[in-house]
């Protein structure tokens, strides 16, 4: 199967240049995620399990859409954490006094990705960082390893339908 890229760099054809639809399709998920994050993430049931949370951003590309589906997440995140924990000098603190996790961030594409535009770009932000390069129709992380995962316009770049989708047995 041949897999299709985008044009890396910040030249005029690049895809940080000519990338407004996915930046809206990216707006227009926000609400989806803070909807999904506040009603099915049970912070409850993670808070003695971790002290990262591990987010994974599939197809991440190497335009600034990335850092704002992050930034929605993280954000969302956030929010389900203050409407049940507290805010100190010290962070976020549940009444148990458990902190908030810290956020680390896994940008994933492929191996062929301007992982170098995406990493020079990075804005301020409030979380670690780190690069995944592979084919998310691979396994890419360990398991268990993630607690939420992203990807959006992705799947219109592969050049044809993956056998193990149409394979009934696999």
């Amino acid at each position: 199967m041949e897999i299709t890229s985008m044009n890396g760099g910040d030249n005029q054809y690049s895809y940080v240049k000519y990338s407004l639809l996915q930046r809206i399709g990216v707006d227009s998920s926000k609400v989806m995620i803070e909807e999904a994050i506040a009603d099915k993430l049970d912070i409850q049931d993670l808070k003695n399990s971790f002290e990262t949370f591990r987010i994974a951003d599939f197809g991440c590309s190497v335009g600034p859409d990335t850092f704002i589906a992050v930034h929605n997440i993280i954000q969302a995140l956030d929010l389900k954490y203050n409407s049940r924990y507290h805010q100190t000098a010290g962070g976020l603190v549940s009444s148990d006094n458990t902190t908030t996790p810290e956020y680390h961030v896994s940008f994933s594409d492929n191996t062929f990705n301007d992982f170098n535009t995406l990493f020079a770009s990075l804005p301020e932000r409030k979380y670690l960082v780190s690069g995944v390069p592979g084919s998310f129709y691979n396994r890419l992380f360990p398991r268990d390893s993630l607690h939420f995962v992203h990807t959006s316009f992705a799947l219109h770049f592969l050049s044809g339908v993956p056998k193990e989708v149409v394979d009934i047995n696999s």
